[in-house]
């Protein structure tokens, strides 16, 4: 019985043929094995029992008889049709015959019982049986077992051993279980490759067709192309051949045609030639060609392609010419395609080498240049159609992928061979080997050049200038913004036809900058800052996408407006586009007027976002400004406020605190109290806590009137530092003071009140060091420099310094960091105050734990010399 179950009914058919043919080849190999097993035991019998030698001997050759006759029959027709009871019988006989010793050698006492295991286990892994069929075979095996031995025990007379029989019954139910599981899985992995070859030949059958049509559309389409390709070129060439009625624009716009129609026709004619080289439709009218002439002439007529990059090109050929059996046509094509492919591939500067040799009748022509090279990596799929060493859309050569495997066909077609030699960045030798012909060399005629017959004329410019490509990525293209008035455009594009199409109607509109690669072009717009862009997808280095994500990620040129141009028309195309950036994308092929009104529309934009940018600058300017005039404002209020309640406060101050001095100082000059000493020493400090109050009421009086100083008069800066470092002396003990005062430093303000501030500040500078716990040598520096007319002083220490807080709030009123009793938090606002009133600012910078300085400017007098520099008198200040 065959399964199947999962085998759709259109292919049950096929499948029962091939399980009948797998089962037959399973059956011939089963029947050799048991033949060989069967007569093979005969040595066992010897050894074993020896006594039963030859009843043993009948029935195992007996058994070894019939297989033989099973096997002949696989040689008849009727061998396949009956394949599955063959199988059976084959089983049968070879139990029977184990059966038949297990009687002769004692019932369930004998070890031939083993063999049973042997047939079942060949029965579900050899053999390709059924669950069902593998099932039968071993229930049948396990009564024929049982019964054999129930009738040793009838006729022997002797006891059977129940236990040992019921053990070899459970071995042998056991292998029959393993088979059974086994031909199970074996029929479903063999099911389910049935369905998968299947479908791969149907998968293969639809790739075929598929590539039967392929072939058959891109053989249609190029014949419909070639047709107007002709007809373009036909009479471009014809008015090419009339410069007097053109004009210098007209000539140029029609070579550009001219030179992309035959680009293009090449490509046709390769396409076309590699589908019929495919389906065996390509014809060689072979003939004897002299090797030696027919490689100079293909050298000859692509010098002028090498010469304008100064590439040298050398022939070595035989001293005796030899003759090769080719089609003259294929010969010009294969050796075309290598010749270009060498000076596309070699730097300004190289060398390409034609060498001709012969060995063992076969002439050899090396094709070798000083190129950029192929890598391992690359060499194995060179000749693949449609394949390129690099196909990224960031390749630096442009090219079909069509001209190493029309070479590789043409070669092989004429019965020769082709190979590859490179190393990166040392250059490339192709090698095209055929054979040598003893037959009659033809005349040809002059490669390259034209025909009489317009259309094979045309068809031979395609193959001689369409050959090469049009730009190569050693020529430098990158272009500088010229000056001038009007907006700035790049043109990045790696075809120059295309950058001088764009030229040709946009320069007069725009300053014009032409970049053919990537990178060239990201380099040069972080320079220039154009303020449009023409951006091509496919470029050298860097894509266009990379480019313009770089461009609009980077604050200095997201504002540059980018156009990407593409030959992709799918939606999937123009939304990564818009992903990375780019403004807009024009399609291939695109009209002039398309892409002056998205340029013209894009520059508008431009235009509209900058002013919107200056105006929200003046508008964040302003409001900074709102801000500080704000902040000033409430600042004077509360100084206006507190200075008010300091002036009223010291009116009722000032009364009672005259009283209590005038009454201690009369008290201290009693002689009774000068005589206690315990008396005297408590009005000492009475004495001093009204002094405190004093100091702090002084205070308080010039913070209320800040503007009742002294008559503003000339003084020297440099002698008011000297006074307010005699005041601090004491302070400032065993501190380095540094000082780098200017040279002319003559005031125009109150020495008094500039005396005050320093003295604040110099106070404050030795406290904040002090502070340190001496954790490193106190230092502070007086500084004083001239600008314009007036003087900068800076007072620096490298104190404990001050956080951003305290900086934000340190010329507020009664904002103090000291402890309670050392200070009131007046002082340096008091300075603050007094350095405005001078018309002067101060200012603060400090790192915490490390420094702080303090610095105001003050006018100078209006000197009657000339001096309008002084210099600095240098005293170690750092």
């Amino acid at each position: 019985m065959i399964v199947v179950d999962k085998i759709k009914p259109a292919l049950a058919e096929v499948y029962k043929s091939e399980d009948v043919e797998v089962r037959l080849r399973r059956y011939k190999i089963a029947c050799i094995l048991s033949i060989g097993g069967t007569a093979s035991g005969v040595t066992l019998d010897y050894v074993m029992n020896p006594e039963f030698i030859w009843p043993l001997f009948y029935t195992r050759f007996s058994a070894v008889f019939i297989v033989l006759a099973l096997l002949a029959i696989t040689r008849t027709r009727i061998a396949k049709p009956r394949v599955i009871a063959l199988n059976l019988i084959w089983a049968m006989t070879v139990n029977t015959s184990i059966c038949g010793m297990v009687y002769i050698t004692g019932g369930a006492v004998s070890p031939y019982y083993a063999g049973l295991n042997l047939v079942i286990l060949a029965a579900g892994v050899l053999l390709p049986w059924t669950l069902i069929e593998t099932l039968f075979v071993s229930l049948v095996t396990l009564v024929m077992y049982i019964s054999t031995c129930v009738l040793w025990g009838f006729t022997a007379g002797e006891t059977i051993v129940w236990s040992l029989l019921f053990s070899n019954c459970f071995f042998i139910f056991l292998t029959g279980l393993i088979s059974t599981t086994s031909s199970f899985f074996t029929t479903q992995a063999r099911i389910r490759d049935f369905n998968l070859r299947i479908e791969l030949d149907s998968r293969n059958k639809e790739l075929e067709d598929m590539d039967q049509l392929k072939s058959e559309f891109f053989s249609n389409v190029s014949h419909e192309l070639r047709t107007p390709l002709t007809l373009i070129l036909a009479p471009i060439q014809d008015l090419l051949k009339r410069p007097e009625v053109l004009s210098d624009s007209v000539s140029r716009h029609l070579r550009m045609a001219r030179d992309n129609s035959l680009r293009l026709l090449k490509l046709v004619n390769d396409l076309l030639e590699v589908i019929k080289l495919e389906e065996g439709k390509s014809r060689m009218n072979l003939r004897g060609v002299d090797i030696n002439d027919f490689i100079a002439g293909v050298v000859n007529s692509m010098i002028h392609m090498a010469e304008p990059r100064q590439i040298t090109m050398k022939v070595e050929s035989l001293e005796e010419s030899h003759v090769v059996h080719a089609d003259v046509y294929a010969m010009e094509r294969i050796f075309l395609n290598l010749l270009s492919n060498a000076i596309k591939f070699t730097p300004p500067g190289g060398e390409i080498t034609v060498r001709i040799f012969a060995e063992n009748q076969i002439v050899f022509i090396e094709v070798s240049d000083t190129g950029i090279g192929i890598s391992e990596d690359e060499i194995s799929f060179i000749f693949d159609r449609f394949r390129q060493a690099d196909s990224s859309i960031t390749r630096k050569y442009q090219g079909s992928g069509l001209g190493l495997a029309l070479v590789k066909n043409l070669t092989e077609k004429m019965g020769g061979s082709i190979q590859v030699k490179s190393k990166v960045k040392v250059g490339t030798t192709m090698t095209v080997g055929l054979p040598i012909y003893e037959g009659v060399v033809e005349e040809l005629g002059v490669l390259g050049e034209p025909s009489e017959d317009i259309l094979q004329s045309i068809h031979q410019s395609a193959e001689h200038r369409a050959a090469l490509p049009v730009s190569s990525p050693f020529e430098q293209s990158e272009s500088e913004l010229p000056e001038g008035e009007g907006p700035s455009l790049m043109i990045v594009d790696d075809e120059p036809d295309m950058r001088q199409y764009l030229v040709g109607f946009l320069e007069g509109e725009y300053r014009i900058s032409q970049v053919r690669d990537g990178k060239q072009a990201l380099d040069l717009a972080r320079e220039y800052l154009p303020d449009l862009m023409l951006l091509d997808l496919m470029l050298p280095e860097l894509d266009g996408h990379e480019v313009c994500r770089r461009l609009k990620g980077d604050p200095k040129t997201r504002n540059i407006k980018i156009v990407l141009l593409t030959a992709r028309v799918d939606e999937g195309a123009k939304i990564i586009a818009l992903e990375n950036g780019a403004d807009d994308f024009l399609t291939k092929p695109f009209s002039r007027t398309e892409v002056e009104t998205r340029l013209r529309n894009l520059l508008e934009t431009s235009k509209l976002e900058s002013e919107l940018i200056d105006r929200n600058d003046d508008l964040e300017r302003a409001l900074s400004e709102l801000k500080q005039a704000q902040s000033n404002l409430i600042r004077s209020e509360k100084l206006n406020a507190l200075g008010g309640l300091a002036a009223g406060l010291l009116h009722e101050v000032n009364n009672p605190l005259n009283y209590v001095i005038s009454a201690i100082h009369l008290a201290q000059m009693e002689p009774i109290v000068k005589a206690n000493e315990d008396l005297t020493e408590y009005l000492d400090d009475i004495n001093e806590g009204v002094g405190r109050i004093r100091n702090i009421v002084s205070d308080l009086h010039t913070f209320a009137h800040p503007s009742e100083v002294d008559k503003r008069k000339a003084f020297s800066m440099s002698g008011a530092i000297e006074s307010s470092m005699r005041f601090t002396a004491s302070e400032c003990t065993n501190l380095e003071i540094v000082l780098e005062l200017a040279d002319v430093d003559t005031i125009d303000g109150s020495e008094g009140h500039i005396v005050q501030v320093l003295i604040n500040l110099l106070s404050n500078a030795a406290r904040a060091i002090k502070r340190l716990n001496k954790s490193r040598p106190g230092k502070i520096a007086i500084r004083s420099e001239r600008f314009d007319d007036r003087m900068r002083v800076g007072v620096s220490d490298n104190g404990i310094g001050m956080d951003e807080e305290t900086m934000g709030r340190v010329f507020e009123p009664f904002y103090t960091t000291k402890d309670v009793g050392e200070g009131m938090g007046l002082g340096l606002s008091i300075c603050h105050t007094i350095i405005q009133n001078h018309g002067g600012a101060m200012d603060v910078k400090s790192v915490e734990g490390e420094c702080s300085e303090f610095t105001f400017d003050l006018p100078l007098v209006r000197e009657k010399t000339s001096e309008n520099q002084s210099d600095n008198i240098a005293l170690g200040y750092s």
